[in-house]
């Protein structure tokens, strides 16, 4: 029997940043049920990120994978602030790095695919600094810099 899952996964890893009509035709002798059923338990289970961005949803696999994509497509300007947002999010800064990613964002260098990518990210950070069980100081001392709007 075909494992669809540990197959999607892969293909993923080798093509980080398939749009989901890629990833149908790649397994065009599939259903399409069973296709999307796999990409949402893999999604769910934190296998794959999905980032839907309004226009596209686009697919990575693996810790850290989308930080690799990203930094796999910029040009060397962008490159240094990327690895200071990653750096806060390991750091569990998270208001700080989500403000880098929206200088990112905001940059005139940065591509409309690479902007929305900035924004899952920026989101996502703002998304964990919201978590409970972030102490009172930790959220102090990450600052307030992308306002309670987002």
């Amino acid at each position: 029997m075909r494992n669809i899952k540990s197959e999607l996964v892969e293909f993923i890893r080798k093509n980080p940043g398939a749009k989901r009509s890629e990833i149908f035709s790649e397994f065009k002798k599939l259903s399409f049920s069973e296709v999307d059923s796999a990409i949402y338990q893999l999604e769910k289970h934190g296998e794959i990120i999905c980032i839907n961005t309004g226009r596209y949803v686009y697919f990575v696999a693996g810790e850290g994978a989308l930080e690799r994509y990203l930094l796999g497509k910029n040009t060397s300007d962008l490159l240094d602030l990327e690895t200071t947002a990653i750096e806060l999010r390991e750091k569990h800064l998270y208001r700080r790095a989500a403000t880098v990613w929206q200088q990112l964002c905001d940059s005139i260098t940065a591509t409309e695919d690479l902007r929305d990518c900035y924004v899952f990210l920026k989101n996502l950070c703002i998304g964990y600094a919201r978590k409970p069980g972030n102490s009172v100081e930790d959220f102090n001392l990450a600052g307030r810099y992308c306002g309670d709007d987002l």
